[in-house]
């Protein structure tokens, strides 16, 4: 995806030629990986020529949202206590500005549910 994302559009050549070099990466591969997330409609494919073009469906963002968002649900689906524990467990590791980024978000949460 980061291939397809930083060159907007890409080819399964394009992607096998940076992933070949960084990973070693056989164009078979590549070739399936793309058609993948093409089925599971991540990208976008359509035909120029004798190739198919992938385009991303959503930005790196949007993805990152979607899948933290339901992983986030499932996780939060049954018992919640040590999935809260373990979240301020790695709180830890955040700076003073982004806790306090983070205190703003559960304020704007809180007070959603005030406002109820």
């Amino acid at each position: 995806m980061d291939c397809v994302w930083d060159k907007g559009s890409a080819s399964v050549k394009d992607v096998y030629e940076v992933l070949h070099v960084k990973k070693g990466i056989a164009y078979t591969t590549v070739m399936t990986v793309t058609g993948r997330l093409a089925e599971k409609g991540l990208l976008n494919k359509h035909q120029s020529g004798n190739k198919y073009i992938y385009t991303p469906v959503y930005t790196k963002q949007e993805l990152m949202d979607m899948v933290s968002k339901e992983v986030l649900t499932g996780l939060f689906a049954d018992d919640r206590q040590p999935v809260l524990s373990n979240l301020v467990d790695a709180f830890e590791g955040l700076d003073r500005e982004e806790l306090e980024l983070l205190r703003k978000e559960i304020d704007k949460v809180i007070d959603d549910k005030n406002g109820d």
